[in-house]
């Protein structure tokens, strides 16, 4: 078996939908998981001076929130045959969380990418969407 680091870099979204309907932009971050590993994004925000003022104020990046972040997985090649986890063996999932404060987190979608033996993209292919 063969131990390895899968890098994972996040550069943004667009066309994400707005679920703050009564404060403005939405606050977006990424759960990224890989088999029973996962890392979170930080939560994406511009800031601004609201009427000229020194003091500045986190607003949400909303529909087209930038990261720029990488996140690093353990790997093992071939994959470890642990009992029910033969179909996960390779496949990253992303889930893109609106951050609110005064109510549950909203999901505003996911997606999953399957490693596969073609190189075009590095061997993964986007398998699965729900927005």
């Amino acid at each position: 078996m063969t131990i390895g680091i899968m890098e994972v870099v996040l550069m943004g979204a667009r066309g994400l939908k707005n679920t703050d309907h009564f404060f403005g932009k939405i606050d977006p971050y990424v759960v990224i998981q890989y088999k029973n590993q996962e890392h979170s994004s930080r939560t994406a925000r511009v800031l601004i001076s609201l009427l000229m003022s020194i003091k500045l104020n986190d607003i949400g990046q909303g529909s087209k929130p930038l990261w720029n972040e990488k996140f690093s997985f353990r790997v093992e090649y071939p994959a470890s045959k642990v009992l029910g986890e033969d179909n996960e063996k390779y496949k990253l999932f992303l889930q893109i969380m609106d951050s609110d404060t005064f109510t549950h987190d909203d999901d505003l979608g996911q997606t999953m990418y399957e490693k596969t033996d073609e190189q075009e993209y590095g061997g993964w292919k986007e398998s699965q969407v729900d927005y």
